[in-house]
C-alpha cells in the first residue's frame, strides 16, 4: 500500500458499498412494485375456467343440433330415393324451378 492512500481506499470501498446498498433497494423496490402489479392484473382478469366449460358446453350443443340436422336430411335422403322414378324427376324440376325462380 502506498503511504496516504489508506483513506482514500476506505472512500473508495464506502462509496461502492453505499451504491451496492442503493442498487439493492431500487431493485427491491423495482421487484415490489413488479409483484404488486401482477397481483393487480391478475385480480383484473375475469375467471376463465367458466367460461371455458360455457364454451364447451355451447360446442356440445352445436355439435347435438348438427348431428339432428345431418341425422333428418338422411332421412329426408332415404324417403326421396324410395319414391318412384317419375315423383323422383317432378320433385327436382320443382326445386330447379324454385332456385331458379321460374314459375
Amino acid at each position: 500500500m502506498f503511504p496516504g492512500t489508506g483513506g482514500l481506499v476506505e472512500e473508495i470501498d464506502k462509496e461502492a458499498s453505499r451504491i451496492v446498498e442503493e442498487a439493492k433497494a431500487k431493485a427491491k423496490e423495482i421487484l415490489k412494485r413488479g409483484r404488486a402489479e401482477a397481483s393487480r392484473i391478475l385480480e383484473s382478469e375475469p375467471d376463465l375456467r367458466g367460461a371455458e366449460e360455457e364454451r364447451e358446453k355451447i360446442l356440445e350443443d352445436a355439435r347435438r343440433r348438427a348431428e339432428a340436422f345431418i341425422k333428418e336430411a338422411e332421412l329426408e335422403r332415404d324417403r326421396i330415393l324410395k319414391m318412384p322414378k317419375g315423383k323422383i324427376e317432378e320433385l327436382a324440376k320443382a326445386l330447379v324451378d324454385s332456385v331458379i325462380g321460374a314459375r
